[in-house]
C-alpha cells in the first residue's frame, strides 16, 4: 500500500515537473465571458501550424451556471458526469482557418480539469482538415478576431 502510495506521489511530481516550463511561460489573455464562463487564450502557444492557420490553447474557467450547462451537454452526448462534480476548467487546443472566407474551427484536444490540475478527462479530437463554422457573436468568434491575422 505505502509503494503504491509513493508511486503514484512520484507520478504527481514528475509530471509537475514535466509541465511547470509550460505552465510558468503561459500568458493567457481574456478573450471574452459568457455563460458558460471566462474564456482565455494562451499567448505563449499561438502558432502558425501552415499558412492561414492559427493554432491557440485556450481555457474555460467554469461558473456555476456553466459548469451545470456543460454537464447537461456531456450527460446528453452520452459521455459520462462521474467525477464532475470536481470539474472547474478545460483546456481546448483550437485550430482556426484565417485564409477562408467563412469562418472555420477544429477542435485538435481537449482536458477537463478539477482545480488541483488533475485531468477528469481528455480526448484528441478531430482532424485539423475536418472545419466547423463558427458560430456568429459566441467566444469562438472572439477567438477568431483575436488571433486571425486582418486580410488586407
Amino acid at each position: 500500500m505505502v509503494a503504491k502510495a509513493f508511486c503514484v506521489w512520484l507520478m504527481a511530481v514528475l509530471v509537475g515537473l514535466l509541465y511547470a516550463e509550460h505552465i510558468q511561460a503561459a500568458q493567457w489573455k481574456e478573450y471574452a465571458s459568457d455563460s458558460e464562463g471566462k474564456h482565455y487564450y494562451d499567448k505563449a502557444t499561438l502558432t502558425q501550424p501552415s499558412p492561414g492557420v492559427m493554432s491557440v490553447m485556450t481555457s474555460v474557467l467554469y461558473g456555476e451556471d456553466g459548469k451545470k450547462l456543460y454537464l447537461v451537454r456531456r450527460q446528453k452526448s452520452g459521455m459520462t458526469n462521474s467525477g464532475f462534480d470536481r470539474l472547474y476548467y478545460r483546456l481546448v487546443r483550437y485550430e482556426m482557418n484565417c485564409f477562408s472566407a467563412a469562418k472555420e474551427a477544429t477542435v485538435l484536444e481537449v482536458w477537463e480539469l478539477s482545480r488541483d490540475g488533475g485531468t477528469l478527462d481528455y480526448a484528441k479530437a478531430g482532424n485539423p482538415a475536418q472545419w466547423t463554422p463558427i458560430p456568429e457573436e459566441s467566444h469562438l468568434e472572439k477567438l477568431y478576431k483575436t488571433i486571425c491575422p486582418t486580410k488586407r
